[in-house]
């Protein structure tokens, strides 16, 4: 669970080699903007994440497995 205040896209963009090398990962992130969520867009192109929203402000982005 990502709780960085805003930061979301920041901490993503620190673990890019982490993500794009793991097969299994599950990340629970805040999303208040109903229009652009650089987070989705951001973990799209690290590999293939399918997306849920849990309540109104939180997301859960699961990486499939290759």
């Amino acid at each position: 669970k990502l709780d960085v205040e805003g930061m979301e896209k920041e901490v993503i963009e620190g673990a890019v080699s982490f993500l794009q090398n793991c097969s299994d990962v599950r990340i629970i992130y805040e999303h208040f903007c109903p229009g652009e969520d650089p987070v989705f867009n951001l973990l799209n192109g690290l590999g293939q994440f399918h997306f849920e929203d849990l309540d109104p402000v939180n997301r859960l982005a699961v990486k499939k497995l290759n």
